[in-house]
């Protein structure tokens, strides 16, 4: 492989100039080197992520249940649970790295001890040891909480202004299109005969696949007013910071409930499929593939909708349809409706409205946040989208152990866009600042 050149980045986006009238489109994007080996960076850690997770939830269930020291359904508790942990321990201190060092070195750096983890991987699939496995989940997470400031913090910096929706709707999307491929896969690829080994693998190639694009990352050196002496490491004193910037916080929280909204969604489908739809693992696999294709329609319907319409307005509107039509979805099954098509249709459009919903917000978030704590602003939405996330699995294990059904959990999780919407429908466009 030649070695990638590496210009000097501007200090501040590129300039529009005659050549950039033609590649208004998304998908040009994707013909530039600054930004298309941040996306397949990125994509290919959260990919990595959920595909390792995934692996070993299956393996645990119908594979080494025989020989786990705890019961397995303890262990895929545990495992979700330590992967997410890290960003509540190490973004504050990862936002503050992000700001005060190079964001391509940084990026590489990461990508090579994901490489060293996924070494440990292999020897965890080899050996069958869980508790081994374990820490590699949580080391796994621990590297994605480092990369995580650094890929929406790289995108206002080597975008224009007018490329930043385009770049958002990419990443976000691409992220929500990770995690579902990257769970799907774990699953399909715990099929086969020699799993641990293909899995063992499998993570090891996309470790290095990612290692080789973030090499193509131009670099991206900190402001120069940013001292990291000056730059607090708690995560209570950095998420002080941003609490008093209130167009900042409030972004922060109306994000953070999309992916409380988004975690129990995902925890809770394949059982709602099977119990209360009465349908089979492959129709859960398409109302997966249901939601997928639609937060990616979704992210680039936001170009369009903006050129009609305020920021505001498709904010609370998606948020509405969401919550309407999940609540249908749930409604569903106890009015006797339980076809895929249905189900897979109402998927499609709350998916396709939190698309809308959440793009935006990840937008005016970089725009409106000063250059210096971008990265560090990204790690506390982080910490709190991770905080929701938490809370999340304790709510639906709370109503689970207490008699309640996943259509309890549906039904309650269908009302928080809902009572999200009519908040802002209530306040107006001061609701957002």
């Amino acid at each position: 492989m030649p070695t990638p050149i590496m210009p000097t980045p501007p200090s501040s986006p590129p300039q529009e100039t005659p050549s950039h009238h033609h590649e208004r489109g998304a998908l040009a994007l994707l013909k530039h080197r600054r930004f298309l080996p941040l996306f397949v960076t990125q994509f290919l850690g959260a990919f990595n992520d959920n595909l390792l997770k995934s692996g070993f939830t299956f393996l645990v269930i119908y594979r080494w249940h025989e020989q786990a020291p705890i019961a397995p359904e303890i262990l895929v508790n545990l495992a979700a649970a330590l992967l997410i942990t890290p960003f509540l321990l190490f973004s504050a201190y990862a936002g503050r790295l992000a700001d005060s060092t190079d964001k391509a070195t940084l990026a590489r750096i990461i990508k090579t001890a994901e490489i060293v983890i996924m070494a440990l991987a292999i020897f965890a699939f080899h050996t069958r040891d869980t508790y081994f496995m374990l820490l590699v989940i949580f080391l796994m997470g621990s590297q994605s909480t480092f990369f995580g400031p650094i890929k929406y913090a790289l995108l206002p910096l080597h975008l224009r202004k007018d490329e930043l929706l385009s770049g958002n709707a990419f990443i976000e999307s691409s992220t929500f299109m990770a995690i579902l491929l990257g769970t799907l896969s774990g699953g399909l690829l715990a099929l086969l005969p020699q799993a641990s080994m293909v899995l063992a693998y499998t993570v090891m190639l996309c470790a290095l696949c990612g290692f080789l694009a973030s090499l193509y990352i131009p670099p991206a050196p900190p402001p120069p007013q940013t001292s990291p002496h000056q730059s607090p490491q708690k995560s209570q004193a950095i998420v002080r910071i941003i609490k008093n910037m209130p167009p900042l916080w409030t972004r922060i929280l109306f994000i953070s409930w999309f992916w409380f909204f988004g975690a129990l969604l995902l925890a809770q489908l394949p059982a709602f499929v099977k119990n209360h739809l009465l349908l089979s693992q492959e129709s859960a696999t398409v109302l997966l593939l249901m939601l997928t294709l639609g937060i990616t329609v979704g992210s680039f319907l936001c170009r369009f909708f903006l050129t009609l319409t305020t920021p505001y307005r498709i904010i609370t509107t998606s948020a509405l349809i969401m919550g309407v039509s999940f609540f249908l979805v749930t409604l569903a099954p106890i009015l006797g409706f339980r076809s895929l098509i249905l189900s897979s249709c109402l998927v499609f459009i709350s998916a396709t409205c939190g698309g809308l919903y959440s793009v935006p917000l990840y937008t005016q978030l970089q725009r409106l946040c000063p250059p210096p704590l971008l990265s560090r602003c990204i790690a506390v939405n982080n910490i709190v989208n991770a905080t929701l996330i938490i809370v999340s699995a304790v709510l639906a294990i709370a109503i689970l152990h207490n008699g309640g059904g996943v259509d309890t959990i549906f039904l309650m999780n269908a009302c928080v866009p809902l009572l999200v919407g009519l908040y802002l429908l209530s306040k107006g466009k001061h609701a957002i600042p």
